[in-house]
């Protein structure tokens, strides 16, 4: 089922665009030019984001209207404006929006950061869908533990560049080597998230820095933020389809940056969840509750597995 999409924007030439593209990558759409209207569109199936034009308007008060308008709990919001300057682009976010792109940025870097915030929703609903599940059935939520904030490594791509200070809003930063990083020889512990400065020279090597933060153990659970020159929206591209998290502009402030690695790291406290959630689940399947060993049903799949491996391979087994 295509994902549904309310795009509020008053320039009749920029709907007109916006559902050619979208259209032709399969998302459903649904368009007005004004926020008032917002709410009857979408009367019949809410949106799975919403796509809002904040142009020569206070995002901060655009937001505020929406929230009013579809109350708290609306669906994500990607801005579109035609001056997203750092100070706007921090204005949105600091008010609920999860991004802001410009009017004119290529179809491309659109649709990957659409897609971007879209498996980021589909983490958070599943999440809330199993509360709901596990509070119907009368089970207590699983208590919060306390977590201290991890560090953030900055590292520069090409290793030329100096990198950026974040700030000291989201915990502590070390700079590294992309070595260092890939070997987790340079820091006490693994980052909870990488920041990494790219110019316009590194479009290839993202090709085989991101793919390798992946196959790393100690660096596969830490969300990864781009910062790249704000005319090279190639390497935006290749690094939302590669994995990133999330890209920002390398004019963005430091409060900009924190901002979204806090949001980052909230987005990966969900998944972690959703991770522990599903191993807990398989453990009740295949454990026996008194004496917490692995019952039956989990003893026939692993000796069938090592009958079959045997069979292959010429080896007996004991």
């Amino acid at each position: 089922m295509p994902k549904r999409l309310l795009v509020i924007d008053p320039i009749p030439t920029h709907r007109i665009r916006l559902k050619a593209a979208l259209r032709a990558a399969q998302y459903d759409l649904v368009s007005v030019d004004r926020i008032a209207c917002a709410s009857g569109a979408i009367a019949s199936a809410p949106p799975d984001l919403i796509i809002l034009n904040t142009s020569g308007v206070d995002p901060s008060n655009m937001m505020g209207r929406l929230r009013k308008a579809l109350g708290a709990g609306h669906a994500p919001v990607l801005c579109r404006d035609d001056a997203a300057g750092p100070i706007r682009r921090m204005k949105a976010l600091s008010t609920g929006a999860r991004d802001m792109v410009g009017t004119r940025v290529p179809d491309a870097l659109l649709l990957a950061r659409l897609r971007g915030i879209l498996r980021d929703n589909e983490a958070e609903t599943e999440l809330e869908r199993r509360k709901v599940a596990a509070a119907s059935f009368g089970f207590r939520e699983a208590p919060t533990s306390f977590h201290a904030a991890g560090q953030i490594a900055l590292v520069s791509v090409g290793g030329v560049q100096s990198v950026r200070d974040i700030g000291e809003g989201v915990g502590a930063s070390q700079t590294v080597s992309v070595a260092g990083l890939m070997r987790g020889d340079e820091m006490p512990q693994p980052p909870a998230a990488i920041v990494l400065f790219a110019d316009d020279q590194d479009v290839d090597a993202l090709d085989g820095i991101l793919p390798e933060l992946r196959m790393r153990s100690h660096l596969r659970r830490a969300s990864v933020l781009v910062v790249y020159p704000e005319t090279c929206h190639s390497i935006a591209v290749r690094a939302l389809n590669l994995g990133a998290a999330d890209v920002a502009e390398d004019d963005s402030t430091s409060t900009e940056l924190s901002l979204r690695i806090e949001a980052m790291l909230a987005r990966n406290k969900v998944r972690e969840t959703l991770r522990h959630s599903a191993e807990e689940s398989l453990k009740l399947a295949t454990t026996d509750d008194l004496t917490g060993l692995y019952n039956r049903r989990y003893a026939e799949v692993y000796l069938t597995d090592i009958l079959m491996r045997a069979r292959e391979s010429g080896r007996g087994f004991t």
